[in-house]
């Protein structure tokens, strides 16, 4: 069974919320945030590197959309308007959600 990307985030949120937010009480919100990013980060960055070769050898434009709407706005958990689309720029504007 494949879970959704967005799913898993999901999942993972719960478990690692609380116990970030555990570390910032003991340890401080500074100190504790780079614990979490030197042990984690690495695995979010192979996430993002793996979702960007899977999206094959189209354009940056069109990579981008993809992730914005396949990651990002999946199941309405982002909504966002597009106001800058070039080959090396993607800007967008985050939405209310309604």
């Amino acid at each position: 069974m494949d879970v959704p990307l967005l799913e898993q985030v999901k999942i993972q949120a719960r478990m690692l919320v609380p116990l970030i937010k555990a570390l910032q009480a003991e340890l401080g919100e500074e100190r504790a945030n780079a614990i979490v990013l030197k042990a984690i980060g690495p695995l979010f960055r192979r996430y993002g590197e793996t979702w960007w070769r899977s999206q094959g050898a189209q354009s940056f434009e069109e990579k981008m959309d993809a992730t914005f709407a396949k990651l990002y706005g999946a199941a309405d958990a982002l909504r966002y308007d597009v106001i800058k689309k070039t080959p090396d720029a993607f800007d967008v504007n985050r939405l209310p959600l309604e």
